[in-house]
């Protein structure tokens, strides 16, 4: 499975900040750095796939901020930010090493490039040294191979397990969700206090020969230290994701069921 197919979401806890700041705009910002686990089992991965690193700029309008630039302490790398509603950059790499060069501990510095009233406006960060989860988030008991007998219309019961709260953590955080790769729309995007045992995935969303993956995310997250855009949110975010796929069977065509059916087989033998 690419890294391309990881898609971080974060779109209920952006609107929680929203809320919670109508009048803030740009609403919220982010710098995170994430361990990437496959898992292919009932079991848990051990090792990380790969390691990627992800800065966004939240609006409360889409299209208000379409480009962005990062600058990195001395040492790091720094980026350029595309898109919109988020705006964002997430390189992955082959090591956490590489990763960490890249993306040290340090203060971070946002601007904003193409933003209409906010061109030019520029907010900083703080990047506390890296604290991750201290378990591999994964999908517990018979879970994954539930998904990978998934049956159109049929809703499937998943578990998973904790990791112990990062005492200086603002939050510690659970998502889950599951992404319809074929239609190109989530599913099932949900956002769990840490202890979270599980959750049921709706049979509506499961439609027979479709192809989805499913994301898992052990999630510290830091209000750090902040300056600029107004009175926008800043977050620092030590990830660890399990991601995983599975395929919803398609369902037979009529003629299909023809020539499996007893009476087909009878007449192909006494042809």
């Amino acid at each position: 499975m690419s890294s391309q197919k990881i898609i971080r979401t974060s779109g209920l806890l952006a609107t929680i900040f929203v809320a919670q700041l109508a009048s803030a705009d740009p609403t919220f910002y982010d710098l995170f750095k994430t361990h990437a686990y496959n898992q292919t089992s009932n079991s848990s991965p051990i090792d990380p796939s790969f390691y990627y690193s992800g800065s966004r700029i939240f609006t409360t309008v889409d299209g208000e901020v379409t480009s962005a630039h990062l600058t990195a302490p001395s040492g790091g790398t720094d980026r350029d930010l595309t898109g919109s509603n988020p705006t964002i950059a997430q390189p992955t790499y082959a090591s956490e090493a590489t990763m960490d060069a890249e993306t040290p501990a340090g203060d971070y510095l946002f601007t904003i490039n193409d933003g209409g009233a906010f061109d030019g406006a520029t907010g900083s960060l703080t990047l506390p040294e890296s604290t991750y989860a201290d378990a591999v988030p994964y999908l517990t008991g018979t879970s994954f191979d539930a998904l990978q007998n998934a049956t159109a219309g049929n809703s499937i019961a998943v578990t998973w397990n904790s990791f112990t709260p990062v005492a200086n953590a603002n939050f510690n955080l659970v998502f889950f969700t599951v992404f319809d790769q074929t239609a190109g729309t989530f599913i099932f995007d949900q956002i769990y206090n840490d202890g979270a045992p599980g959750d049921t995935i709706d049979g509506s969303g499961l439609i027979a020969g479709h192809s989805y993956s499913y994301n898992l995310f052990f999630d510290p997250r830091y209000e750090v230290t902040h300056a600029g855009l107004g009175d926008a949110t800043s977050i620092a975010g030590f990830d660890s994701v399990t991601f995983g796929d599975f395929r919803v069977a398609a369902v037979p065509e009529p003629a299909t069921f023809l020539l499996l059916s007893p009476a087909f087989l009878l007449l192909r033998r006494r042809r």
